[in-house]
């Protein structure tokens, strides 16, 4: 009987099977570890301080101006704080999983209708299981949402060269929507991606002229402006040149230009190890697959234009010529800025993932590159045999309040990466590929429930727990005022300390006096101060609690 039933709804069961997985991985363990420092907790505390302040167009941080984003993210944060009635991990991070599980969506339907509801399940798969995309997913962080919004873009326009003429406007808008609303979360790579992806991809297929049809393009362009315009010309009109200054030319213009300062510069390669440990596990076969590819462009570009370049091509061929403008125009825009951060090539993952996507699928079902895939596999395998031993080793050459966490969970996690690996060297000298298939999810899947529980506690380990606390000590005191002394700025601090903090990075002489007169007032305050630059400087003070790395001050 279960069985007919089952036989009778096999779809629908599946669907939201898959459905009710997907929603678990991204979902678990989202209230169970603090908020991190430093770009979780400060965003975290702005959407705070935006729902108490009622302020929803000026962004503050710890009561002064912050300049440096569109508000789109800090209105998700805040709604969701309003919506739950609380302010907390859960409210804090739930709507940024809910979007980064439909950009899976997303990518699974564009892939549906371009090509194949196999390909979108297989590229789906490896989107969702990809390292940065999966973990950033459970953080409070806006990338997660400017790549969902920028691929939303790329993909209704890209969608329009596999639809009737007649729907084609409605994806043209879409795309137009979704990049305003990148733009409202991160300002100028949220149109400047999109349009040169879009623009590129359509040139590689010979189709440029599809970008500028006035049915298209008008009402798009109008769509566009209707949602950067309010926000940025109220801001102009309420602060002037200041924001001018601080929003368009130091954290746009300068940001891409030169970012000295700003302490994110970095070389033009950067993003090169970053984009492997990005798509990870994934990486060895993007390695097989990259290979493979180069190795036979010469032979296609010279076959095409011996012919006709712009020959008819299959939809899969079309989509691959499409992601590599996708990804060419990303990783090059991002590798010429000046800032670089390992979180900028999220948007990169899905177009990468669709094309190994296409990779896996000729394996599996059309014994299809072989020896590639065999060689990326056993690569994988002995990778994790390698990052066993380096757990093994790693607890004696890091701080010892790390170490301690690491040694915990060593037994765990060395018995979990061998068995891994030897059913990966098991099924693939077997040639059982559904079941290495099945491997790569399944290990970033226990994965993800070990990182969210135990790797966390690591994180937090190195000194940011005790911030948390003296931070919630504290607040416990209506009228005590809470000092850091002589350390970079912790948005955690703030968050959980819930009021203002006098963050004091750099001491000169004015700083130390200003500091003592406050301790000699008969106001209750607190400094935390690093342990290894404690010492008598501060007068009139005593212990409150000291930790491995910070201790708490009071007059």
């Amino acid at each position: 009987m279960i069985y007919e039933f089952y036989e009778r709804h096999k779809k629908t069961i599946l669907t939201l099977g898959g459905f009710f997985a997907l929603f678990m991985l991204f979902m678990y363990g989202i209230n169970s570890y603090p908020l991190i420092d430093v770009d979780e907790t400060r965003y975290v505390s702005m959407a705070k301080e935006m729902l108490e302040r009622k302020s929803w167009y000026t962004l503050y941080f710890n009561n002064n101006y912050f300049f440096e984003k569109p508000p789109l993210y800090f209105w998700v944060i805040a709604l969701s704080f309003k919506i739950f009635g609380s302010i907390s991990e859960f409210t804090a991070r739930f709507f940024i999983s809910l979007i980064a599980l439909f950009g899976v969506y997303a990518t699974y339907l564009f892939v549906k209708k371009a090509v194949s509801n196999r390909l979108a399940i297989i590229s789906s798969a490896i989107f969702s299981t990809s390292l940065f995309y999966l973990l950033l997913s459970h953080v409070a962080m806006l990338d997660i949402i400017l790549t969902v919004f920028i691929m939303c873009s790329i993909f209704s326009g890209y969608v329009t060269l596999f639809v009737k003429d007649k729907n084609k406007k409605y994806f043209w808008w879409l795309a137009y929507l979704f990049s305003g609303l990148a733009v409202m979360t991160k300002g100028i790579p949220g149109v400047a991606i999109p349009a040169m992806s879009l623009f590129f991809g359509f040139l590689a297929l010979g189709k440029a002229k599809e970008l500028f049809k006035p049915l298209h393009i008008i009402p798009g362009v109008i769509i566009f402006f209707a949602i950067i315009l309010p926000w940025h010309w109220l801001m102009l009109k309420m602060h002037g040149s200041l924001f001018l200054k601080e929003y368009i030319i130091k954290h746009h213009i300068a940001r891409f230009v030169n970012s000295q300062d700003l302490g994110r510069k970095q070389p033009f390669w950067f993003y090169i190890p970053i984009l492997f440990a990005a798509i990870f596990p994934w990486s060895f076969v993007l390695i097989s697959y990259i290979l493979k590819s180069f190795k036979g462009f010469a032979k296609k570009v010279k076959r095409r234009f011996k012919h006709n370049f712009f020959i008819e091509r299959s939809n899969f061929d079309i989509i691959t010529i499409l992601m590599w403008a996708y990804i060419f125009v990303t990783f090059f825009f991002y590798s010429f800025a000046s800032t670089k951060l390992p979180t900028y090539m999220l948007p990169i993952i899905a177009p990468f993932a669709i094309l190994l996507g296409g990779y896996w699928e000729q394996y599996l079902w059309e014994n299809k590159n072989n020896k590639g895939m065999t060689n990326a596999n056993y690569a994988f395998a002995f990778f994790l045999i390698l990052a066993s031993v380096v757990m093994l080793a790693a607890p004696s050459y890091i701080d010892v309040s790390i170490a301690n966490y690491i040694k915990q969970m060593n037994i765990f996690v060395m018995t979990f990466l061998m068995l891994i690996s030897g059913l990966m060297f098991y099924f693939n000298k077997n040639q059982e590929r559904e079941a290495v298939f099945c491997i790569y999810i399944a290990f970033m899947i226990i994965s993800i429930f070990v990182c969210v529980k135990d790797v966390t506690k690591i994180i937090t380990g190195a000194g940011q727990d005790q911030l948390m606390d003296y931070a919630k000590y504290v607040s416990k005191m209506p009228e005590a005022k809470l000092f850091t002394y002589n350390f970079g700025v912790r948005p955690s601090v703030a968050f959980y300390f819930g009021k203002n903090v006098t963050f004091l990075p750099e001491i000169d002489d004015t700083v130390k006096t200003n500091l003592e007169n406050e301790l000699s007032s008969n106001t209750p305050v607190y400094v935390i101060v690093k342990n290894i630059t404690y010492n008598n400087d501060l007068q009139n003070t005593r212990v409150v609690k000291k930790g491995p790395k910070y201790t708490l001050l009071s007059n």
